[in-house]
């Protein structure tokens, strides 16, 4: 099972922009709330190449529910990606 079904696995088609978001939102026990995201260190820039796949276009909002991730606490993340490293400078 992908993480993306695991985290959000009881949406509804079609995906929507406001249920997506939400997924991501958390709150500490202040009430202060937080958008979720898993930081990812750019370690070798040859690892990555563009997403977008001409030949199989994906739309936008689908493209966004595959960043969804699990985070070390095992709560849905943003997926985010650092280019800020030795490797890429």
């Amino acid at each position: 099972m992908s993480t993306f079904t695991e985290c959000v696995g009881c949406l509804e088609q079609p995906l929507r922009w406001e249920t997506l978001l939400a997924f991501l939102i958390y709150e500490d026990s202040d009430g202060a709330r937080y958008l979720n995201l898993n930081f990812n260190e750019c370690l070798d820039c040859e690892e990555y190449t563009p997403a977008v796949n001409c030949a199989s276009p994906q739309s936008l909002i689908e493209m966004f529910a595959s960043l969804i991730v699990e985070d070390e606490c095992g709560h849905c993340a943003l997926n985010f990606k650092s280019n800020i490293c030795e490797a890429c400078e």
